[in-house]
């Protein structure tokens, strides 16, 4: 027998009961109780006693098992356990149904609006949307009941706040003192600026926001957060069920059936994998060490995230040559058969070379015969490292460390501004008029044409929009992006004409629709005249590899000859990275060259800006955005498609 009067391995009552009856005979003969017969004390107590241990051992199994997604089979156990893991259990969604109509007014109703029946529920527009009487227009409804509940806000701090009312289906829609917020089922989104909506245990969702004092929309005590949303409602009807009170339907069609909430099952698998999407993503950054091992040529490699699983790449090569298409969809199918986790393939791009000119001056005891080359070898290691931060204070501490040297001092140099000059991203100018400042280019700015461009709608494919290059890509939405029917997105500007856009920015079509659009490039386009490309005069073609030449907006680099590159032509668009030769490389003096686009180039305007004086703030000029710095001021840390070409003048005394 157990040491205890109860076994712990003893579970249910039987067990239980017969423990305590055998701990109750094991007494002696006189002491033993007697009162064993049906309807007893003895026996009503030891049932009692039975029933409670049992109970007890229940909750505690319950508890343990409800604890762990795997053994958990209370739905609103593993709902909460999924939440806890980042993932947004899938709700439900109501029948939605595609209606061409003819309205009979002029106006705007808004989302969740309702404009009809079906049976006895109502009929809910998803999105917001203008009518004009005697016009047609497709729209999308579903169908259910509209409801919401509010929450009212005690703490400025950021927080969870709990929405209880069950069977909240995905449509939802969220207000902070009935003005529309953006939200997200994504937690990362939250340093979005977005309200990030997770279902929670009891059918409803929890909403989290960081709130902080940087962010646009912010909340205070006493606010109050709105949570509107549709009813699941799986009902039973037929499209004669429709009945419209804003107009007359011409037709009516099903856009998708009721989807049921997620089941258990399915939840057990999909947030594991959501949970795991973190090593996902540092399994990307993998994709920067492949690069350099596969590419024994590249020197730097950096990337930006494209999406939650994609990013792209950009390197630098030591030969400063810019790889062809051919040649990034040969890199990228090797990448692809390293990646692991179900990575998806990169992307390759070019990143931006960026111009600066680095002054050191240096006082010595006694100069050394080696500082200038020791000191060449410093600054230079910052050179064609893309991202790198250019760090002052570090470099002149180890100049400081050589023999004899008393002190060292960094500053940026630049050059007086000039009216119409070509300037690449990172050059720093002065005004005309010093004022104490310097200013870097810090974006290249293009425009866009004076009429929208016909939107492509094959994912990645590219649109060219004057001097712009759009690049199509899913609109990103509340859930999945492939849903045409979800009207929530984040914050982005529709595109407008005759604006200058930077690399990275991105659009929506002035009519919106599942897509949206990346500036991924610049055309550049050529000079009326042909420029001078760099002669041999007798030299070998190799000599002269590296050369620069300028033309209208384009940066040509001369490259040795290889394959047969199309002829320089006027007036003519070109990308980074595209190669030319001469039109008559013989007259030219340069058999044996072709010539790469490398670089991106702003032109200043006619006239001076009015510069700004205080650090960190902007003034465009032309195609240029400048930005006010201080010139002993280490640089700011580049972005990660950004390199440096370093011109250094070092002064000993």
């Amino acid at each position: 027998m157990s040491k205890f009067v109860i076994d712990p391995s003893s579970v249910d009552f039987n067990e239980i009961y017969a423990d305590l009856e055998a701990y109750i005979n094991s007494a002696p003969e006189a002491l033993r109780w007697k009162d064993n017969y049906n309807n007893s004390a003895g026996k009503i107590l030891k049932e009692i006693v039975a029933g409670n241990a049992t109970f007890k051992n229940l909750e505690a199994i319950l508890a343990r098992r409800e604890a762990y997604l795997m053994s958990a089979e209370n739905r609103s156990s593993v709902v909460g356990i999924a939440q806890y893991k980042g993932y947004s259990v899938f709700r439900g969604q109501n029948a939605r149904i595609t209606i061409t109509l003819t309205p009979d007014f002029t106006g705007t109703l808004d989302k969740f609006s309702t404009i009809g029946t079906v049976k006895d529920t109502d009929l809910v527009l998803l999105s917001s949307t203008p009518f004009i009487s005697g016009q047609p227009v497709t729209i999308v409804a579903t169908i259910g009941d509209v409801k919401e509940e509010i929450k009212t806000i005690t703490s400025d701090r950021p927080n969870f706040f709990r929405f209880t009312r069950n069977i909240v289906s995905e449509d939802i829609d969220l207000f902070l003192n009935n003005n529309r917020v953006s939200i997200s089922n994504k937690m990362v989104d939250a340093e979005n600026e977005k309200f990030v909506c997770l279902s929670n245990p009891y059918g409803s969702v929890d909403v989290f926001y960081l709130n902080k004092s940087s962010f646009t929309v912010k909340y205070g005590v006493n606010d109050q957060l709105k949570l509107k949303f549709v009813n699941l409602d799986n009902r039973d009807f037929e499209l004669t069920d429709v009945t419209l009170s804003i107009g007359t339907a011409s037709t009516i069609e099903f856009t998708s059936n009721y989807e049921s909430e997620e089941s258990v099952e399915a939840i057990k698998v999909n947030a594991p994998i959501y949970s795991e999407t973190q090593y996902v993503i540092r399994g990307r950054e993998d994709y920067i060490k492949l690069f350099r091992l596969l590419e024994t040529d590249v020197v730097s490699t950096n990337y930006v995230d494209v999406s939650p699983m994609v990013v792209r790449l950009y390197y630098v090569r030591g030969d400063g040559l810019l790889y062809s298409p051919s040649e990034k969809s040969a890199i990228i199918e090797k990448l692809a058969l390293n990646r692991n986790m179900g990575l998806q393939p990169p992307e390759i791009a070019e990143a931006i070379r960026s111009k600066i000119q680095i002054n050191v001056s240096i006082q010595t005891f006694n100069i050394s015969g080696t500082l200038p080359q020791d000191v060449s070898a410093i600054v230079d290691s910052y050179q064609n490292e893309l991202g790198v931060f250019i760090d002052f204070f570090d470099i002149e501490n180890q100049i400081e460390r050589f023999t004899d040297v008393k002190v060292a001092r960094l500053t940026i140099g630049s050059t007086p501004w000039v009216a119409g000059q070509y300037y690449e991203p990172e050059q720093h100018v002065s005004p005309t008029v010093s004022n104490g400042f310097i200013y870097r280019v810090k974006d290249v700015l293009r425009f866009s044409a004076n009429v929208e461009p016909v939107w492509p709608t094959t994912i990645d494919e590219t649109v060219i929009d004057n001097e712009l290059i759009w690049k199509c890509k899913y609109l990103e939405r509340q859930c999945d992006p492939i849903n045409p029917l979800l009207p929530i997105i984040p914050p982005r500007s529709t595109w407008d004409n005759a604006t200058n856009y930077a690399l990275g920015q991105i659009v929506i079509p002035t009519a919106l629709d599942i897509y949206e659009y990346e500036l991924v490039g610049f055309v550049h386009k050529s000079d009326a005249i042909e420029p001078t490309w760099p002669a041999l005069a007798g030299a070998s073609a190799s000599s002269k590899v590296g050369e620069e030449v300028r033309d209208n907006k384009i940066m040509w680099r001369a490259i040795e000859l290889v394959g047969s590159p199309t002829a320089w032509q006027a007036s003519t668009a070109y990308e980074v990275g595209d190669i030319v030769v001469a039109t008559d490389p013989s007259a030219s003096d340069c058999v044996g060259l072709m010539f790469q686009a490398v670089s991106i180039l702003g032109r200043s305007a006619g006239s001076q800006p009015s510069w700004p004086t205080t650090v960190n703030n902007e003034v465009i000029d032309g195609t240029i955005l400048w930005e006010c710095r201080k010139e002993d001021v280490s640089p700011k840390k580049l972005r990660n498609d950004r390199y440096y070409k370093i011109q250094r003048t070092i002064s000993i005394t």
